[in-house]
């Protein structure tokens, strides 16, 4: 069986609502490894699951520790650009995962997991050297020639030097973007296994109620039940309830109230609230909660963003570049 580590690095303060359920949805993952990596001192001093690992680092620590892995000045000038630095965490940590078969990246706070082992099998992880193409999960085979494929070049131009010199998050982790480390396994013919079905129920940030991407112009209600571990999409199709189990749900930019009782076992996830699984929900149920409502946090997040590249104009001009061509 292999072994997997994922490092989860969180800098600033936790939602510690939200983050005692990713703490119980690690604890149901028993064979897989998660290093918890933060500056929230109230965070660590939680009861943590013995499978939950911490590390006490602050924020300027971090940036000393990756600093040194390079020999020109990094950009780390506030910690979301720590997602571009994620393909380069085998090396950047490697005095942690030096005993695993694979390690990964994973988002602590806007997610909650379902049974990975379920997903994430040994048969798809003897074939892969890089599962899954996303920044909120992704997995690494653990080897030294593995570890530094972040570094080779991109058919494109642009190098490690370029994306870790920039000010503005390039998403170097995530999908196909102009920096992307999917698009170097790709275009080096390195074992890439872009998606794993099922794995991941990703919703979309701009809607109150839970569209995935995947989803296009369709309405569906929807509404996400965990279980003693296991994690269920639960949606209504032609007037039925239907019931898919998913490895985990990735609820992005999104304040989540939690009313689940300490010690719970089993909740319902709807927008947006975390609530207890009193009884069995309804057609009505899941149609109602699914009902679309005004909705005003992707506009802040639009509004931040907007400011934020007003600061920073070369880093606005690179941007639309890649708009414009990619």
């Amino acid at each position: 069986m292999n072994s997997i580590v994922f490092i989860c690095p969180y800098f600033g303060t936790i939602d510690k609502a939200q983050y005692k359920l990713w703490l119980k949805s690690c604890a149901a993952n028993p064979s897989i490894d998660f290093l918890l990596i933060t500056d929230d001192n109230a965070a660590l001093s939680f009861k943590l699951p013995t499978n939950v690992l911490p590390v006490a680092m602050s924020w300027d620590e971090c940036k000393a520790l990756i600093q040194s892995q390079f020999d020109f000045k990094v950009a780390l000038a506030y910690s979301y650009k720590l997602c571009d630095y994620r393909p380069a965490f085998g090396e950047i940590f490697h005095k942690y995962i030096a005993d695993y078969d694979f390690w990964g990246h994973t988002d602590s706070g806007d997610t909650i997991l379902g049974d990975l082992s379920r997903f994430l099998t040994d048969d798809i992880l003897n074939a892969y050297d890089k599962i899954h193409i996303y920044g909120h999960l992704t997995l690494f085979r653990n080897t030294s020639e593995n570890n530094a494929r972040y570094a080779v070049p991109q058919r494109n131009g642009l190098t490690v030097r370029d994306i870790f010199t920039a000010q503005e998050n390039m998403c170097f982790d995530d999908m196909y973007q102009s920096a992307s480390i999917n698009r170097i396994y790709k275009e080096n013919g390195f074992p890439l296994l872009e998606q794993v079905p099922d794995l991941v129920a990703d919703i979309m940030p701009d809607s109150y109620r839970f569209r995935l991407f995947q989803d296009g112009s369709k309405i569906i209600p929807r509404v996400f039940e965990w279980n003693n571990g296991k994690l269920f999409e639960l949606t209504v199709v032609d007037g039925n309830v239907k019931r898919r189990e998913i490895g985990y749900v990735h609820f992005q930019k999104r304040k989540i109230r939690n009313e689940v009782t300490d010690g719970s076992d089993h909740f319902y996830f709807v927008p947006n609230v975390l609530i207890n699984a009193d009884r069995e929900l309804t057609t009505e149920d899941i149609v109602s909660y699914s009902k679309d409502k005004i909705y005003l946090e992707p506009l802040k997040g639009r509004v931040k963003r907007l400011s934020w590249y007003i600061r920073h104009p070369n880093a606005f001009k690179r941007k639309l570049k890649e708009k414009i061509f990619h």
